[in-house]
């Protein structure tokens, strides 16, 4: 973040991390989180939370003079599981043209200074399956409106929502006419126990048995009785603490024959995946350990392999999903 002249309700900036709709200007009515600069008038770089877009502030820095201008502000917010957020920011500018470099990307190592020790608890909204990221300037003077504005260097990451335990791998294969789910762990820690879900569609999940956790390396399930048609999985990792985590999707097909590819595996460059034939709006997606998209590709249509350019990717397991037709197949491979 970065200001040029005086700050006002007129002249501010406003990062929205996540909002109830896409209009995020004055007087829409948001409901949301943002990080802001200018706005309620005051100099300052605060985490707000909106509702009905009436902003409260969370956390706030120091005033910054007005008496200085151009300069640059590093801006880091974290929300841990339990809805502890956070705000760090790079030293705050006390010169004219002071401030990080507008290339540098805010990183721990470069937003140290931590605007409340303690944080702010704040469960407001929980809901952050589906929403909206953005950014707003507005901007006024006595002589000219700012016809452009630039925005660099966003970053959404899961990575402090890691889960309790770290899952090795977590597979669903056909024994007969019953589903076996396994799945190995590595640093198991405040674990109470895994809820096996299953769903039809891949969206909506119910869980059909409970694990508790007892500081295993391998974990197994059967499910008796899956779905006549496609049944997905998913493990819900509840910890000591109540807060909840969720594992990537597996699934297992009951048409014979339809499955996916992946090679080579492990991989360090190109992926090559052979799947059934794509119709007009299937998707590879290239999912983290945690469950995150990574990458997502648009399969032409009547194609029956798909590449996937993997090489900037950071070594490790991944899970990759073909969807068409209403089907969903998955398969791991490990990146080296």
């Amino acid at each position: 973040m970065g200001r040029s002249t005086d700050i006002g309700n007129s002249n501010m900036q406003a990062v929205w991390l996540w909002a109830d709709g896409a209009n995020l200007g004055q007087g829409a009515g948001r409901d949301g989180y943002l990080v802001s600069f200018g706005l309620q008038g005051v100099n300052r770089i605060q985490l707000v939370k909106a509702v009905n877009g009436s902003p409260t502030t969370l956390i706030q820095t120091p005033t910054i003079s007005t008496s200085i201008s151009d300069y640059g502000i590093l801006v880091r917010v974290t929300r841990s599981p339990t809805g502890v957020w956070k705000l760090y920011t790079s030293t705050l500018p006390t010169s004219n043209n002071s401030g990080p470099n507008p290339s540098t990307i805010p990183s721990a190592a470069n937003t140290t200074v931590d605007h409340n020790a303690a944080g702010v608890t704040d469960k407001t909204y929980t809901n952050f399956t589906d929403g909206y990221v953005g950014f707003r300037i507005d901007y006024a003077d006595n002589t000219s409106d700012r016809d452009a504005a630039q925005f660099d260097n966003f970053i959404f990451s899961f990575a402090s929502l890691a889960l309790p335990v770290k899952l090795t791998s977590f597979d669903a294969a056909k024994e007969g006419s019953a589903v076996k789910l396994q799945w190995n762990t590595e640093e198991e820690s405040n674990v109470a126990n895994y809820e096996i879900q299953r769903s039809t569609d891949g969206i909506n999940f119910s869980t059909i048995s409970n694990v508790a956790a007892s500081n295993k390396k391998t974990y197994g399930f059967t499910d008796a009785q899956p779905l006549s048609d496609n049944s997905y999985y998913r493990l819900r990792i509840v910890d000591t603490d109540g807060s909840v985590k969720l594992s990537h999707i597996v699934s297992v097909k009951s048409k014979a024959g339809m499955t996916i590819k992946l090679t080579p595996n492990p991989v360090r460059g190109i992926m090559v995946m052979q799947h059934p034939k794509a119709d007009a709006n299937s998707v590879v997606q290239v999912m983290s350990a945690e469950g995150r998209i990574v990458k997502q590709v648009q399969v032409p249509a009547n194609s029956v392999i798909t590449n996937v350019d993997m090489t900037g990717f950071r070594n490790g397991t991944y899970y990759v999903s073909f969807s068409s037709a209403g089907q969903k197949y998955s398969a791991t491979i490990v990146k080296q």
